[in-house]
Formats: C-alpha cells, sequence, structure tokens
C-alpha cells in the first residue's frame, strides 16, 4: 500500500473519529432525583472506564456508573469551525504543545463488541490522555484510538493519534473523574 492511501484513509479516519469526539457536545443533565438506567445502546456499548496516572501500570480507578459513562461518551467540545483544525500541521503545533506539558491522566474506554446473539467482553477502544497545564494554556488531550477497535482493517497506529484543544469545562469533567 502506497503512502498516500494512508494519508487519505488517515485523514478519513481524523475526520470522523473528530466528528464523533468534538461534535457530540456536552451531555444534558438528567433529573438529578431520577435514577438513570441507559441501556447498551444508549452508552454506545460503553462498559467501563479505567483512570491511570502515568507510569503505572494498575488502573487508579474503575468505572462502571451508567451515568458517568454515558457523560463521558457524550462529553465533547464543538466542532471547530476552522477547517484547518485538523490539519497535519495543527496536529504537530498541539502535539508539539502537549510534549511541553506533564501527563496527568490516562482514560481508558472498554467497549462491548457489537454481538447480535450475545455478550462478548469488554475490548480496549480508545486512551484520552490528560495534560496538565499545557503551554500557552491551551488545554490539550490525545486521543489514541486502539488498533484492535477498527474491524476490517488495518490501519498502523501512528494514524490513530489525534490532539484535541478542549474548553475548560470539559478538562474539570476529566479530572473529576479521577479525583472522585
Amino acid at each position: 500500500m502506497n503512502k498516500a492511501f494512508f494519508k487519505n484513509t488517515a485523514f478519513f479516519l481524523l475526520t470522523f473519529f473528530s466528528c464523533i469526539l468534538l461534535c457530540a457536545g456536552c451531555a444534558a443533565q438528567r433529573d438529578a432525583g431520577q435514577d438513570a438506567e441507559y441501556t447498551l445502546e444508549e452508552l454506545d456499548n460503553l462498559a467501563r472506564l479505567e483512570i491511570y496516572l502515568p507510569g503505572e501500570s494498575n488502573p487508579a480507578k474503575t468505572i462502571k456508573d451508567k451515568e458517568i459513562l454515558y457523560q463521558f461518551n457524550h462529553c465533547s467540545s464543538s466542532c471547530d469551525s476552522d477547517p484547518d483544525s485538523d490539519s497535519e500541521e495543527h496536529q504537530r503545533e498541539l502535539e508539539k504543545a502537549a510534549s511541553g506539558a506533564a501527563e496527568k491522566y490516562h482514560i481508558v474506554s472498554y467497549k462491548y463488541p457489537v454481538s447480535r446473539f450475545h455478550r462478548k467482553k469488554p475490548e480496549k477502544n480508545m486512551t484520552v490522555t490528560l495534560y496538565e497545564d499545557a503551554l500557552n494554556g491551551i488545554n490539550i488531550v490525545k486521543t489514541e484510538v486502539a488498533e484492535e477497535s477498527i474491524k476490517g482493517a488495518d490501519i498502523p497506529g501512528e494514524y490513530l493519534t489525534f490532539y484535541s484543544e478542549i474548553p475548560e469545562e470539559e478538562k474539570a469533567f476529566y479530572q473529576s473523574l479521577a479525583e472522585e
């Protein structure tokens, strides 16, 4: 396969995952007095989150609460109206800014694979890395989509890593996951 194919594939995946992660908007809060019950479909098959501290191999915390999973699945910043925000150049700028900041948490999401007849065990879906205050006051997260979560295509890991700027509210939500 040639490099142009991988670049086109990477651009497609970047756009696809950016829309999924960035266009969803923060989840609407449910009535505080109501016990929230969500179906697997509403949770987009999300099974659990594991929070890791940098350099640790065991999770500091595991989250299975359906309300939190629902919020995690839907809490993302709005899509940028700037068409160059997903460009390779912008990604390199964000990567450079993130490399100057210390990693704070790794949030690993696990989803149930789509199965018609039985529930299989959850598979790693993606890892979101939250950084200490990045350079120039920009809140940056790195999202790494797990290679094994892409079925039917062999895509190198370098095309499955994305950097995003997030608003302060989203950063606070991610931090609250680890600090509860």
